[in-house]
């Protein structure tokens, strides 16, 4: 991480309980940013400056954030929208409430704090999490892959949209990156082989990588960068 490449800037971060959402707000913090954490999970102590236990497949929840920060008198300079649920089935077991919760977790949840947020910004980034699932097809993961393809879309509308407001809105689409969530399946013999067989760097990426790519997007190195996705998959997504 590069010290002070977030100094005086304020991140509002969604799913900043554990894995990647944490490792999100502790780099955030070791680039110098003030770290504001929303989670439904209680949230480690991490030195984040504030944290808010909300439930964002609730319709009001953006509501809720924005009330939280006016009553802090705080203006996020940086939006990172984290937050995710998945639940891989066949199509013919998808629910129409399975289809609900994760369409409004993953995709209408950084709608709404996008519409609540943005009067309270003055410039800034907001950076949606989406994943490689949203620019290629695995099977049994329909609905998961359908809110991140349309987060996808909706970043590349709300960057035309706000940068008259000198916003830029970008995401980043991670691949196989090995959390302590998943570190166990990624350590089977037979899985590991296969899943590396399809990344030409031949590794997992790491927490750390998904970091650096947010630190890049939220800084001023990244000025001119709006309505982009970061692929960081090691290269999985451009095999053919």
């Amino acid at each position: 991480m590069i010290p002070g490449l977030l100094a005086g800037k304020t991140v509002l971060l969604t799913g900043a309980g554990r894995g990647i959402g944490l490792a999100l707000g502790r780099g955030c913090l070791a680039a110098g940013a003030t770290v504001l954490a929303l989670d439904r999970a209680p949230v480690p102590e991490a030195g984040f400056a504030h944290t808010l236990r909300i439930d964002l497949a609730e319709a009001e929840a953006a509501a809720q954030a924005r009330d939280w920060l006016v009553g802090l008198g705080v203006s996020p300079d940086i939006v990172i929208n984290n937050a995710a649920v998945s639940d891989q089935r066949r199509l013919a077991e998808v629910t129409a409430e399975q289809w609900q919760l994760i369409m409004n977790v993953n995709l209408r949840a950084p709608q709404l704090l996008s519409r609540e947020l943005v009067p309270l910004m003055t410039g800034g980034s907001i950076i949606n999490i989406t994943s490689i699932r949203a620019l290629r097809g695995f099977a049994c993961d329909s609905v998961y892959q359908a809110s991140k393809g349309g987060l996808e879309t909706l970043t590349k509308a709300l960057a035309v949209e706000l940068a008259p407001r000198g916003i830029r809105v970008n995401a980043i689409a991670p691949g196989a990156i090995a959390t302590e969530l998943n570190r166990a399946v990624l350590a089977d013999p037979a899985y590991r082989d296969q899943a590396l067989g399809l990344i030409p760097l031949g590794r997992f990426g790491s927490v750390d990588d998904v970091v650096g790519a947010a630190l890049y997007l939220g800084s001023d190195v990244a000025g001119f960068v709006t309505g982009s996705t970061l692929v960081v998959d090691g290269g999985q997504s451009i095999r053919g």
